[in-house]
């Protein structure tokens, strides 16, 4: 069934439960077709193996027994038992989320289950990061043979490994400073990786990771404090020449404008022709315009990347409206 198939990549990414269009499928839902829902969703592989976050689970599976016994319907039993299991889990500090990014392929990423941790957001997906994934599938072809660097990659590794599955790139470099936000997206890029032919390359101060993947593809995690930039920018240009940088969600404060400037400066300074794509979700209006302005007394340009018609492969839990894209080039 469609509907069930759409409903199982919604819970999978963890979509808001209240945002899930169950249509009129808890209406007159057969004992079979209980079992085949429940099957797809809490009994997935991927679920039972890399649980998503136990409290979304219990929503989940209330919802629907709600649902069902509003519309007087027996209540499969798998539904309670699930529910009983979960419910007598053990709570994780850490919990999954897995993103269909084509037909084949999934993307599953460990991320913390509070918003702040270990004294970062870091370690939790970001909605512009998957607005500029659906960016990324739509547009593969931008991106074939490209060497890109991803700044404040965060934990997830979503955008990067869609870049490797999707858009055979020359190199793809993720890139953050803080130690368990980078020990998190080491695992993260593992976890997809684990079928895949690999070679790795030593590791360095810039260099927390680097694989070449099947014979083709460079994936790997760069250490770059965007104030210490110029420091690395020797070493960089020895392991990579980038075509593209990108961002998702960088810009929230303020007092990062300064590091980022110059992070930015020595990457377009050190390596010519490139451009800078972010996804940023505009929350506050006032911050994000001190940094364009910032930008343009800087030489840079700036251009809107229209999202409109976006197709949203992988669906968003929250207004998608706020998240916008911008194409950034030195003049």
């Amino acid at each position: 069934m469609e509907l069930v198939e759409n409903i199982k990549i919604n819970f999978l990414c963890g979509i808001s439960v209240k945002n899930i269009n169950f249509g009129q499928l808890l209406n007159n839902l057969s004992w079979e077709d209980q079992e085949i829902l429940i099957q797809e969703t809490i009994l997935n592989d991927r679920n039972v193996k890399y649980p998503l976050k136990r409290d979304y689970q219990i929503a989940f599976i209330k919802h629907i027994i709600k649902e069902l016994e509003n519309g007087s319907e027996e209540v499969h039993d798998k539904f309670y038992e699930c529910l009983s299991m979960i419910i007598n889990a053990t709570d994780n500090d850490f919990s999954f989320k897995h993103y269909k990014i084509n037909k084949n392929n999934f993307i599953s990423v460990k991320e913390a289950n509070s918003y702040i941790r270990d004294g970062t957001t870091g370690l939790k997906v970001w909605e512009a990061s998957i607005t500029l994934t659906n960016f990324i599938i739509q547009n593969k072809e931008y991106f074939r043979d490209k060497s890109i660097i991803e700044l404040g990659s965060g934990c997830s590794g979503l955008v990067g490994l869609s870049l490797l599955k999707l858009c055979d790139c020359k190199q793809i470099f993720l890139s953050d400073c803080h130690e368990s936000v980078m020990n998190t997206l080491q695992e993260n890029l593992l976890l997809n990786l684990r079928d895949e032919k690999l070679e790795k390359y030593e590791s360095s101060v810039l260099v927390k990771e680097r694989i070449y993947v099947n014979n083709k593809t460079e994936i790997g995690i760069l250490n770059i404090p965007w104030e210490n930039a110029e420091e690395m920018s020797e070493e960089l240009s020895k392991i990579c020449q980038p075509d593209i940088i990108l961002a998702a969600d960088i810009i929230y404060d303020s007092s990062i404008f300064n590091a980022l400037l110059n992070c930015l400066n020595v990457l377009f300074k050190n390596f010519s022709n490139i451009e800078f794509i972010l996804s940023q979700t505009i929350r506050n209006n006032e911050t994000f315009e001190e940094f364009t302005k910032i930008l343009r007394k800087n030489k840079f340009q700036i251009e809107d990347i229209e999202t409109n018609d976006l197709e949203k492969n992988i669906p968003c839990s929250s207004d998608a409206s706020l998240i916008k894209m911008f194409r950034i080039r030195k003049v």
